[in-house]
């Protein structure tokens, strides 16, 4: 998503030597991704998943994540590199956490921006993921499982954001689907005052909701990066409404990437101020 909207964009990663990692990287390509930093496990087959949409345009997944979970802590010892050059650095859970959380560190103590999403959560959550992420973006279903506590409505959600932070995180991103998204944007007093809402984008009709996630957090990550504004909080405030935005346009195709919106496909609003465009 990020590469789409017009920002140098490397992935880094592990595929098995076979045509679905052939295919991953040739389509990546495609998009402008930097793939010179995949790479190939000669025992292991590339990750796949498999995606179910019932009449809501809800999504249930079924991950297989083969290859992927090889990538070790060598592996990005070895592109510490091409991390530490980077403005921002998102990483996930498809990878073994423990990959996952030595990255972090090595862009934090790198100076680089961390974005870290919490997915797929597992029912041993380490919580020095939030030590080293500047930014962690999840939806109701992850921070749930990370507090213990049900999510049923916007002020359960906002309890669920003090406790978040509570935990140690800095800024709070919790989206909320068709009703939008929190934010608490690294304010010294956890307060629920002080959480924003971002209301929801209503749309026609929600066709697929499977790459929504995705696209919001490419696409705050490009906004993030992009938007000139001296205000930690505005420019966060401004990276969550865009990024809602693109995500609301990302629901209302069937697929996953190949819902994901050009700049061109967008309106020419969302990148006012924006650097580079």
């Amino acid at each position: 998503m990020a590469a789409r909207l017009g920002a140098k964009t490397s992935l880094i990663g592990m595929v098995g030597e076979d045509i679905f990692g052939d295919y991953l990287k040739s389509e990546l390509s495609s998009q402008n991704v930097i793939i010179s930093y995949i790479l190939t496990s000669k025992t292991i087959p590339t990750g796949i998943a498999f995606i179910t949409v019932d009449q809501a345009g809800e999504n249930q997944i079924v991950v297989c994540p083969g290859a992927n979970t090889s990538l070790s802590t060598k592996d990005l010892d070895s592109l510490s590199h091409v991390i530490a050059d980077s403005s921002i650095f998102i990483t996930q859970l498809e990878c073994d956490p423990a990959t996952a959380l030595h990255g972090l560190k090595v862009a934090k103590n790198s100076g680089v921006t961390t974005i870290f999403n919490p997915s797929p959560v597992s029912e041993h959550f380490n919580l020095d993921f939030f030590k080293y992420s500047d930014f962690v973006i999840l939806n109701e279903t992850e921070a749930a499982a990370i507090i213990g506590d049900g999510i049923l409505n916007i002020p359960s959600a906002k309890s669920a954001v003090i406790k978040l932070r509570k935990l140690g995180c800095s800024n709070v991103i919790l989206t909320l689907g068709a009703n939008g998204a929190l934010v608490f944007a690294n304010e010294p007093r956890p307060q629920e005052d002080l959480i924003w809402h971002c209301p929801g984008v209503k749309v026609p009709c929600v066709v697929d909701s499977s790459g929504a996630g995705d696209s919001f957090i490419g696409a705050f990550s490009f906004f993030f990066g992009s938007t000139k504004k001296n205000c930690h909080r505005d420019r966060v405030h401004s990276a969550v409404d865009r990024a809602n935005k693109v995500a609301a346009a990302v629901v209302e195709k069937q697929g996953t990437q190949q819902s994901f919106p050009k700049k061109s496909d967008l309106p020419k609003d969302l990148f006012r101020d924006i650097e580079n465009c």
